[in-house]
């Protein structure tokens, strides 16, 4: 028996030093790397590569495959918000820290999103966490919170083994919060249905998308199927939209 749903040209330069500029280099470890970088689009991903070298005073960075905006980058550098791209003597992109990701935004305004290749762990930085929904008091270190995933009706991060998407199909799943189940992988697709929080159902198979992860939901024996989050962003801060097993 299925769980009911709710319906409702390149320049000699010289290289000054290996160093990291002093402005970055309390932000810029967590950085350097590959990052793959998927714009939505036909021309499928490039590679983007962030540098602890310096040139000019500057962090170095390429780019390859890469169209448009990207394709000039040169250097790069970090702060407490996430990273700056540049390149032909000005800004071309910005990314912010984003589940594990970057979240960019080109200078001509597109969207892309770059996801690690070379192991690299970004996590969101606080100056003063705020409180968690619920009173509860999430584990804190210091001011800053690697990797965690906040369970809204525990108020406290998820266990490792929910922070994944499931690793077999189907799979049974308890939702963490009120979810909802969209027609389309789309986040602009309409909401056909909802699962209330502490309501177990059946996942089909979970996928990364230029939306983030998005989930099959099985809607009934019939084959009608639905799209919902594993994770999801609420008043700046992440929060997983499911666990891995029904208890």
């Amino acid at each position: 028996m299925l769980p009911h749903l709710r319906r409702p040209a390149a320049a000699l330069v010289l290289v000054l030093s290996t160093a990291l500029p002093a402005l970055a280099q309390n932000f810029a470890n967590d950085y350097v790397g590959a990052w793959s970088i998927d714009t939505g689009g036909m021309m499928g991903r490039c590679v983007l590569r962030l540098s602890a070298d310096s040139m000019m005073g500057k962090l170095r960075a390429s780019t390859e495959g890469c169209l448009g905006q990207l394709a000039f980058v040169n250097s790069w550098n970090a702060d407490d918000q996430g990273v700056t791209l540049e390149g032909m003597g000005r800004q071309l992109a910005t990314l912010e820290p984003s589940r594990g990701n970057l979240a960019g935004r080109a200078a001509d305004g597109s969207l892309f999103t770059a996801r690690p290749m070379d192991g690299q762990r970004v996590g969101r930085r606080w100056d003063n966490p705020p409180p968690v929904a619920g009173g509860f008091t999430p584990p804190w270190e210091g001011d800053r919170q690697e990797n965690c995933y906040l369970r809204a009706d525990t108020g406290r991060c998820a266990e490792p083994s929910d922070m994944r998407p499931p690793s077999r199909y189907p799979a049974q799943v308890r939702a963490a919060y009120d979810l909802n189940i969209r027609r389309a992988v789309d986040m602009s697709s309409p909401v056909i249905a909802q699962v209330a929080q502490g309501q177990c159902f059946i996942v089909n198979w979970c996928r990364d998308s230029r939306w983030g992860v998005r989930c099959q939901v099985r809607m009934d024996d019939r084959g009608h199927v639905g799209y919902t989050v594993k994770y999801y962003n609420q008043d700046g801060r992440d929060y997983l939209g499911f666990a891995n097993q029904c208890r």
